[in-house]
């Protein structure tokens, strides 16, 4: 999970029941909302791609995405401790149907474009993790802009609890826990959604192509713990 930080008393309680109240129930319909406007509106397409939040995975572009959102990106490329590299758009205060995310998409760009975009950083600051993050020139933001959308990371600013997520996504075909840090994931292929969930109960969705899923999710399927 890139940008790596996830967010984040009895009237702290009822203020936060509020909000899931409205985040799930069906006062959404006294204020019609555009199509796929909603985390859980997931459309599969023929090609084994899905179209999430009005945009179509592997088609859709950063500026498709920026004026969906109708928010400012950064845009970066990361480089993790394994030299491995990716560029990343964040949106820190997306707004979508009355509700707030913070947003990560990871842009479709080949090994060799990613290299040369490195190279050409104006820019490289190194985080505690032991990652870099590169700021992009000018030319390469332009181009990123115009390069399609490989997944996006959805983080909702309040926390969904387990029954609220099976009311709007349904049972997961598989359940799976993290043996290093205890984080729950529930995986629907067909769907190409990954809802994963802390112990601190901070979610995240992860949407990817159905057609890619079991070879994004291969590390976490062969490491992590199958729960039942």
């Amino acid at each position: 999970m890139k940008q790596g930080n996830i967010f984040l008393g009895v009237l702290g309680t009822s203020l936060l029941l509020l909000v899931i109240s409205l985040f799930f129930s069906s006062r959404q319909e006294e204020t019609p909302v555009q199509p796929q406007s909603l985390p859980w509106q997931i459309e599969s397409t023929a090609d084994g791609s899905i179209r999430v939040f009005d945009l179509l995975l592997g088609h859709s572009t950063v500026e498709d995405a920026i004026q969906r959102f109708n928010e400012n990106a950064v845009v970066s490329l990361f480089v993790s401790p394994e030299n491995k590299r990716v560029v990343e758009v964040y949106f820190n205060n997306a707004r979508l149907a009355g509700l707030n995310a913070k947003i990560v998409l990871s842009v479709a760009i080949n090994k060799a474009e990613t290299a040369r975009i490195y190279n050409h950083g104006t820019r490289i600051s190194t985080l505690g993790d032991g990652s870099h993050k590169v700021t992009l020139s000018h030319d390469d933001l332009l181009r990123v802009k115009q390069s399609p959308i490989a997944t996006i990371t959805y983080l909702p600013k309040t926390k969904l609890n387990s029954a609220l997520l099976l009311a709007r996504f349904g049972e997961p075909a598989r359940r799976i826990r993290e043996t290093k840090t205890g984080t729950q994931h529930w995986l629907y292929p067909s769907r190409g959604l990954d809802i994963a969930q802390d112990k601190d109960g901070q979610t995240v969705l992860q949407y990817l192509a159905p057609k890619a899923f079991e070879k994004v999710m291969k590390p976490l399927l062969e490491q992590g713990k199958e729960k039942f």
